[in-house]
């Protein structure tokens, strides 16, 4: 009995600091200013740029920035957009 209560609170601690780790990750970096100029052509094409303002609590390496290109439309067609 003794080692299932042993073995139940290290869980606890361990899943505790499992947690505040994540928390405390979460909070190391922030995006205090974003800008963002589209432009749509006549040609139907569209122009995007972005300013990003990162401050980091730590070094970092900055940040990845994923761009969806492929999508699927209400009837269940695939849809893919070219980024220049």
């Amino acid at each position: 009995m003794k080692k299932i209560f042993f073995s139940f609170v290290a869980l606890i601690f361990l899943w505790g600091f499992f947690i505040l780790n994540v928390f405390a990750q979460s909070q190391s970096w922030s995006i205090p200013k974003f800008e963002s100029e589209i432009t749509v052509n006549s040609d139907s094409s569209i122009k995007v740029q972005e300013k990003i303002e990162t401050y980091f609590n730590s070094q970092k390496h900055g940040i990845y920035r994923n761009i969806p290109i492929d999508y699927k439309d209400k009837y269940g067609n695939n849809l893919n957009y070219d980024l220049s």
